[in-house]
């Protein structure tokens, strides 16, 4: 489980772009109200924010100190709200 969580230590950085990506394309729903293809792009971006609570949540339980696992609570709370806001804002525009 330690060797997992090392793993997907080492690929948190691919979680912040998944989860900046997320966000702009997000962001772009709204400018666009929805008309664009982004809205597909942003379902399939909070599909995939959502789903990076699992790797949070596997590091969590392996991990050590009160700072790493305050860090890690942040983290997926912040891809959470960022999953929860790509699935959102298609739909809110949907006719």
């Amino acid at each position: 489980m330690a060797k997992l969580a090392s793993i997907i230590l080492l690929a948190l950085p691919l979680a912040v772009l998944v989860m900046l990506a997320g966000l702009g394309t997000a962001i772009h729903v709204v400018a666009t109200e929805g008309r664009s293809r982004s809205a597909a792009i942003s379902r399939v971006l909070g599909v995939l924010n959502l789903a990076m609570l699992v790797p949070y949540a596997v590091v969590y339980s392996v991990a050590e100190g009160q700072n790493v696992t305050t860090m890690l609570v942040i983290a997926g709370g912040a891809s959470a709200c960022v999953g929860l806001l790509g699935l959102r804002m298609p739909a809110r525009y949907r006719d």
